[in-house]
């Protein structure tokens, strides 16, 4: 219905919710059902009584020529004991069923398992064949009327872990013994003990495929789930008997069998076992193999084996009537190999009734089997021979589970009773000595023979007494194995019980039992079957009043019964005893407390009374060795409190409690377990509405509660548990069963224990309690001190109880007694007493102008405060999961009724503002928490949650909310502007929600802090800075929230909230549509509205510019340009904090992505906000935040090799350590630093980074790139094909324009994508205006490379061209160069990768330029190589010889010649006048050619090898000629 919400049914198959159930039974039956869900299977078995498996056939595969009997059962290796029948699969010698009518059917249920643990499945593999081995020809029994037997084949094993039942498959490794057949009764015990593994002497065959359920529950709970398992063959425990099941089942197991005194030895044993009567004759069909029922059952057949060991267990079916004349008859037959026939060798007999009529014990037995007779004999002759020939012994083991015949000598002669009426006395105490597994197991039969002793023999009284308490106990104990038997008891009553004097001498005994405190095992005994006693009483009293009083008065008493309600309280009873109930409430037609009048009623009423008085003095007596007396009275009461409404009144049962409990001594050194078994016996009771519909008895009962409670709430966490589940019961009791009258009157009692409520979830909340209720499903930690997937813990449970409690408190009380209460001196008292432990009478005497403020001052902020703050909370530690529909649902319905209790309240308690803003600030917190809250977002449910949702809970509750908080900010007034700062984001959250009711409500809220601010202070600037902030942080949780999605940023919400906000700003006061109360201010009032929207306009597209890029790595040039735009903003209008927040958000980016250089340009935003001063801000001194900023950007420039820029901010620091602080310390660690940074420029290799020119043209692009060029700096060894590459990944659309390809009208109004890429390189103003930039000769040319590529934000790309259409010879006449310079808005690197083009300048230069810049780059170039070689000449000698070559080789080559020839003439100086100085420069710079040259092969000459000499002389006789013609060079 609800998608993923967990629904809970009723029983009538409704919806269940606090509507119609108890909220805190609500919540339980969550809390188990997820609990259920999380635990292991073996877990969830542990907590059922019942425990079944169900094993399905499947198939079979292995090799074999014969046909197969599989043999499934269950054996425990801890006590080697098989613990089931067998569940019986025959296959063909094909392995496919026998039974083809049994196809798909092959399954069995194991029922009344007590517990997996350890337990195993056995599958037995039996061939049925001729007398050969394994392996035999095929067909070799193939005979028609051939003998089969049951012979020995092979074992299977499966441990029944957890692990067993993840797949609904289970595989069964086959394995058979590889030497004698000996071993074969004893291999599926060492299968269990080497774990399924292979084992010496044997081998594996293949396997056995079966499926595995486990079940929890009764039999028939488990067929009335799975209609199709009534089919199934059920297979009992063999040592187990259940509640209300007759069983009459023997188990024989054959052992082994030994030789007697005859000498003939034979082997190829089979053992026959059928059962028979005196008279000889064969009862058919009391064999059980398998599913089928059998005559005869016969062993396997060990080959050449004498003394065989079988280990089979046959099932043994024998009438209980038929026991004292039936014997199992024994077969021993030799069977032959050669024609396959069998022939008698023995016989034997074992009798199953013994001479004392007992029937066989469960023990060993050996089995004499004589020689045959040669003659026939008739009938049972064999019973009373007496000279036979022993000739062989079969051991047996048997094994009686029976609920119909007995064993013990003891229970027979109880049974017998009047045949040993004599003896009673010596039975009845032999009877104390009996198994208890025997006494229950005969239940049926014992009950009736004990009561009829009872009324007959009265002078057995105290001894049949004896023996009820002892059976009583045995049932009772809820811990015992034999608890379930209490069904057997309750059957008994129902149908069979009629003692007419138990009702007076049951509780006379019992009483007199605990009273002799001299005795206290007696009275503990007593007091175990306390539950019974009753019981019987009741049912006895009921038989005696209904015989004394006639049936014309028990028909009028049946009417009276008919009353709607009376059953619900024995079935409220019920659920919280975990018993099946007052099951004799179900058969009875009436009840005792409408019989009064007659006698039995009367005696049996003061009888109970003077238990009650018993009960009261024996838990009064303060004897230490009546402590356990002490439990078992409270503990066995509490199961008997059900019963007692059947005779009392409600005035009287009250009574007779309330006194007893308070009798039970409440000291802190009283022993915890009788704590805890006083607080179960008031729950059992609360739980019954007795007390629900008189307001006197309410009264009492919960003015006696409320008292116990106080003083157990706050001790242990065990007795605050136990409180918590008594308050628990008893709301649930007042929702459901109380009177209106009745309900309003006890929970007035009840309102007293709230501070000290509030005090124990507070302290719990403290401790660190995990407050996640969604731990139950494995979530929950608390940090540092569990795992991650730890389980809850009792406290975290503890704390979910309060809550609950709380909750239903809040939704339970009466409006007037909460005032009532709220007001009261008493309240006051408490409250303060709790939280601050001060003098109630002090505070009292302080008073204001309402009963609210009576006793509330700064330090004691009242009982508003702290309920406020409580429900805040509530909604901050997630109280339920989001999926516990019914609790999510309750908890809002309870906190609304809450915050409309408290409204008239608070809006009172607004004359006291200033002792009151804690509690005012609280309660909008917990308003905005509802309104705000995810579960009651409608808008975001399907239309069938919606339905149910407003059908159920009436209208959308986040209206009524914002009714009660609009209230209460009118109310403010003035006052509105103190929660401004903390409320203005949360009150623009609501513009979020897609609800015009509390859009409306939201709006109002922030137009009315506009004016109250404005009235007080003259403008808003408050105001504004606040909703720059909050739209800030608006927008960082929407983006934090497509993170978490893994998506992208959902813009809708800001685009709504800027249509919204700046809409109705514009039309409530722009257009004076709304009256604005500021006198003659009010034009300049909405001219700071105007300039307010304004801002908000652009802060909101900024933001929302900022959402639509996706937070990927493809993405991110976008995002940081709109986050520097954003923060440029912020910087405009004073939000340094916002600004700040950015910079380091931006930083961590940088850092994610291991961009060095950004991350460090980045953090120095935050240190240019900060002066070298001694002032300070939040962060601690300007001067030491910037510095430490500085040291951190440092170690980012590090990362990114910019060490020129750390050297830069060392110089900086230096200062400031030097001239300020004085720190010599951190001075010298920084300079060690700086001569780092200066080896690193000299000895590491650094590489220059590509920049790329990208231009984005057409409508397909977004409108921050559309007809845009960028400056890409790319990354470290990037090429330009990577570059180009990840930007069509980027764009998979777009089409690439060549880089000489022209950009046309076309390209940029297009609908499609096109992109322009080319390679560009740094440049400098200095150079776009035609001068040249000079570096010192000293410097490296790395050096030169970094200076040139950092900090740049002029680029160029230059091309060179002909304007000549022909071409000429000499290439430097007409060579043109055409540079194209780029300006930028920002230098690179720095906080973004690229940078926007903003401007762009063409220059031409002619070939003569284009010439003397050749010049002066090549003789820069050759001056760095001679200096290098200068320092290191055995490495860089190899390059200057290059360098040289390449020199002299062009002046060979017609270098100089061809300069001449170009420019060096009349024509060219008369065409070019303005280019005499160049010529004049290029005569310089070739003679400057000349010398360096000169100077290059001299050092050369000095450091060439032998194998470069004649290089050397050639770039010698070369270079003459170069010289002289450089020193010819002149103007024309």
């Amino acid at each position: 219905l609800l998608g993923l919400d967990v629904l809970l049914r009723t029983s009538e198959s409704g919806l269940a919710d606090h509507l119609n159930t108890g909220a805190f039974a609500l919540y339980e039956r969550h809390r188990d059902l997820t609990a259920t869900r999380s635990q292991p299977t073996q877990i969830k078995q542990r907590g059922s009584s019942s425990r079944h498996l169900v094993v399905e056939f499947q198939d079979c595969k292995l090799t074999t020529h014969d046909p197969l009997e599989l043999n499934f059962f269950l054996y425990s290796p801890e006590s080697d004991q098989v613990v089931s029948t067998s569940f019986q699969v025959k296959l063909s010698a094909s392995l496919a069923i026998m039974d083809v009518t049994q196809i798909g059917r092959l399954q069995a249920i194991f029922a009344n398992i007590a517990s997996f643990d350890h337990l195993f499945l056995v599958c037995q593999l039996v061939r049925c064949c001729g007398l050969h081995e394994f392996g035999g020809k095929k067909g070799h029994v193939a005979a028609s009327g051939a003998r089969q037997f049951r012979r020995p084949f092979a074992v299977a094993v499966l441990p029944l872990e957890p692990s067993a039942f993840e797949s609904t498959r289970a595989i069964m490794n086959v394995f058979a013994p590889t030497g004698a057949e000996s071993t074969f009764g004893d291999l599926h015990k060492r299968l269990c003990e080497a774990h399924e593994q292979l084992t010496p002497g044997t081998q594996r065959l293949g396997t056995v495929s079966i499926s595995l359920r486990a079940h929890h529950g009764t039999t028939r709970q488990l067929l009335a789930r799975e209609p199709e398992l009534c089919n199934s063959f059920l297979i009992h425990n063999m040592r187990e008997v259940s509640p209300n099941t007759p069983r009459n089942d023997l188990y024989v197991t054959l052992s082994h069998g030994e030789y007697g005194q005859d000498t003939k030895k034979t082997s190829n044993l089979e053992v026959a076992l059928s059962v028979r009567l005196d008279t000889g004759e064969v009862l058919p069909n009391c064999i059980q193999c398998g599913s089928e029922a059998q005559p005869e059952f016969r062993s396997m057949v060990f080959l050449h084996m004498a003394l065989p060991t079988w280990k089979e267990t046959i099932h043994v079916r024998v009438p209980a009537e038929e026991f004292s004349r039936v014997h199992l008859y024994f077969e021993v037959r030799h069977c032959s190999g050669k024609d396959q026939k069998v022939l008698p060798h023995a016989f034997g007999f074992l009798q199953l009734a013994q001479f004392d009529g007992t029937v066989l014990q469960n023990e060993l037995h050996t089995v004499e089997c004589y020689k045959p007779p040669r003659e026939v004999q008739q009938g049972a002759a064999y019973l009373s021979a007496r000279e036979r020939t022993l000739r062989y012994r079969v051991c047996v083991h048997t094994l009686l589970t029976s609920t119909q015949v007995v064993q013990n000598v003891h229970l027979l002669y109880l049974l017998k009773w009047k045949k040993h009426q004599g003896e009673l006395e010596s039975v009845l105490s032999r009877f104390m000595y009996a198994d208890p597994a025997d006494i229950v197991s005969g239940l049926q039969n014992i009950l009736p023979a004990l009561f009829q002793i009872l009324d007959e023999v009265p002078a057995q009284r105290e001894a049949v007494f004896s023996a009820l308490t002892l059976l009583f106990g045995h049932v009772s104990d809820k811990n015992s194995k034999f608890h379930p038997f209490h069904s057997d008891m309750d059957t008994f009553i129902a149908n069979s019980f009629s003692s007419s004097s138990a009702y007076l001498l049951l509780p006379r005994s019992f009483c007199d039992a605990i009273k002799d405190v001299s005795n206290p095992t007696r009275a503990c005994d007593a007091l175990k079957a306390l539950y019974y006693v009753v019981k019987f009483s009741l049912a006895s009293c009921h038989a005696a009043a209904a015989a004394e009083a006639g049936p014309e008065a028990v028909a009028e008493a049946v009417a009276a019964e008919s009353s709607p309600g009376a059953l619900s309280e024995s079935e409220a009873a019920d659920a919280i005893a975990g018993e099946t109930g007052d099951r004799e409430a179900r058969s009875r037609n009436w009840s005792l407390s409408n019989m009064s009048q007659t006698t039995p009623v009367a005696e049996l009423k003061k009888l109970l009374l003077e238990i009650f008085g018993a009960l009261r003095m024996l838990v009064q007596n303060p004897n230490p060795s009546l402590v356990a007396a002490h439990q078992h009275a409270v503990s066995n009461l509490a199961d008997t409190v059900s019963l007692l409404q059947d005779i009392f009144t409600p005035v009287e049962l009250g009574g007779c409690l309330c006194r007893l409990v308070n009798a039970i001594p409440s000291a802190p050194e009283t022993p915890p377990a009788l704590h805890t078994a006083k607080l179960l016996m008031m729950r059992r009771f609360l739980a019954l509405p007795f007390y629900a519909h008189d307001p006197s008895v309410t009264q009492q009962v919960l003015s006696m509660v409320v008292r116990v409670l106080r003083s157990h709430l706050d001790r242990t966490l065990q007795e605050t548990w136990d409180c918590t589940l008594v308050l628990g019961t008893l709301f649930d009791t007042a929702q459901t069963e109380m009177s209106e009258e009745s309900r309003v009157l006890g929970l007035t009692e009840v309102l007293s224990l709230l501070p000290q409520l509030l005090k124990v979830r507070t302290k719990f909340l403290r401790r660190g309690a995990v407050h996640d209720v969604a731990s139950f499903v494995g979530a929950a930690v608390v940090a540092g001190t569990r795992p991650a997937n730890a389980p809850p813990t009792r406290t975290d449970e503890l704390l979910m109880q309060l809550n609950v409690l709380l909750l239903q408190l809040f939704s339970l009380v009466d409006t007037t007694g909460f005032s009532e209460y709220i007001c009261s001196p008493e309240c006051m008292d408490r409250f303060v007493v709790e939280r601050k432990g001060s003098n109630p009478s002090l505070l009292r005497s302080q008073s204001s102008r309402s009963g609210i403020t009576r006793a509330v001052g700064r330090q004691a902020s009242g009982p508003l405060l702290t309920m406020i703050s409580s429900a805040a909370s509530s909604y901050a530690v997630k109280c339920f999961p989001a999926s516990w529909f019914a609790m999510v649902m309750f908890q809002h319905t309870a906190l609304l009724r809450l915050a409309r209790m408290m409204l008239p309240h608070l809006v009172e308690a607004v004359n006291g503002f200033e002792e009151h803003r804690e509690l005012f600030a609280h309660f909008f917190a917990l308003s905005f928490d509802f309104i705000t809250h995810p579960s009651l977002a409608l808008e975001h449910f399907s239309t069938t949650k919606q339905t149910t949702i407003v059908e159920r809970y009436g209208s959308d509750m986040r209206l009524e909310m914002c009714s009660v908080l609009w209230q209460l900010w009118e109310a403010m007034g003035p006052h509105q502007s103190v929660f401004v700062k903390e409320f203005i984001g949360r009150v623009l959250r609501l513009l979020l929600v897609n609800q015009p009711g509390i859009q409306d409500t939201g709006i109002d809220m922030f137009i009315s802090a506009l004016k109250h601010q404005y009235q007080a202070t003259g403008s808003f600037k408050a105001v504004r800075a606040l909703t720059i902030d909050a739209l800030d942080d608006i927008a960082a949780e929407l983006a934090d929230y497509a993170k978490e999605a893994s998506g992208p940023a959902d813009t809708s919400h800001l685009s709504a909230l800027e249509g919204y906000l700046l809409s109705e700003l514009e039309s409530r006061i722009l257009s004076n549509s709304l009256e604005i109360s500021v006198g003659a201010a009010g034009t300049e009032f909405r001219e700071q509205v105007a300039a307010l929207i304004a801002d908000l306009k652009e802060l909101l597209q900024l933001l929302d510019h900022l959402q639509r890029f996706p937070d990927t790595p493809e993405w991110e040039d976008e995002r940081v340009s709109a986050t520097l735009k954003l923060m440029d903003y912020l910087e405009q209008t004073g939000q340094n904090k916002k600004y700040i927040r950015h910079v380091h958000a931006l930083v961590a980016h940088h850092f994610q992505r291991s961009n060095w250089t950004q991350a460090g340009h980045t953090l120095l935003l935050h240190a240019n906000l900060l002066p070298w001063e001694p002032r300070t801000d939040q962060f601690g001194s300007y001067s030491a935040t910037r510095g430490s900023i500085y040291l951190k950007a440092i170690d980012y420039f590090d990362k990114g090799k910019a060490w020129e820029t750390c050297i830069e901010l060392i110089e900086e620091l230096q200062y400031h350590y030097k001239a300020r602080l004085f720190d010599y310390e951190s001075l010298s660690k920084l300079l060690h630093r700086e001569a780092t940074f200066f080896d690193n420029i000299r000895e590491q290799d650094r590489f220059v980074h590509l920049f790329a020119l990208v231009g984005y043209y057409g409508q397909g692009f977004p409108s921050v790139l559309r007809g845009k060029e960028f400056i890409y700096r790319g990354y470290e060894l990037e090429r330009i094909t990577a570059f180009t590459k990840r930007l069509q990944n980027k764009f998979p659309k777009a089409k690439m324009l060549r880089p000489t390809e022209a950009v046309t009208d076309e390209h940029i109004l297009g609908d499609g994508q096109w992109i322009s890429i080319k390679t560009i390189y740094p440049s400098s103003e200095m150079e776009s205006q035609g001068q040249k930039r000079n570096f010192p000769p000293e410097m490296p040319e790395e050096v030169q490379r970094q200076v040139i590529s950092n900090n740049v934000d002029v680029f160029c790309a230059q091309t060179t061209f002909r304007k000549s259409a022909v071409k000429s010879d000499n290439e430097f006449k007409d060579l043109w160069t055409l540079k194209q310079f780029y300006f930028t808005d920002r230098k690179l690197p720095g906080v973004l990768n690229r940078a926007e083009v903003i401007k762009k300048i063409t220059v031409e230069e002619s070939p003569l330029e284009n010439a003397v810049a050749q010049l002066e780059s090549k003789i820069q170039s050759v001056q760095q190589i001679i200096r290098l070689a200068e320092k290191n000449p055995e490495k860089k000698i190899q390059a200057l010889s290059m360098a040289l070559n390449g020199v002299i080789d062009a002046e060979v080559n017609g270098g100089v010649k061809k300069y001449r020839e170009a420019f060096f003439n009349t024509a060219y100086t008369r065409a070019n006048p303005s280019h005499v100085v160049l010529l004049e420069q290029m005569i310089v710079l070739v003679k400057s050619m000349a010398q360096v040259v000169n100077d290059g092969l001299a050092l050369h000459a000095k450091h060439c090898p032998e194998n470069m000499k004649q290089l050397q002389q050639k770039l010698e006789r070369f270079f003459e000629k170069f010289k002289a013609e450089a020193e010819s060079m002149a103007l024309p």
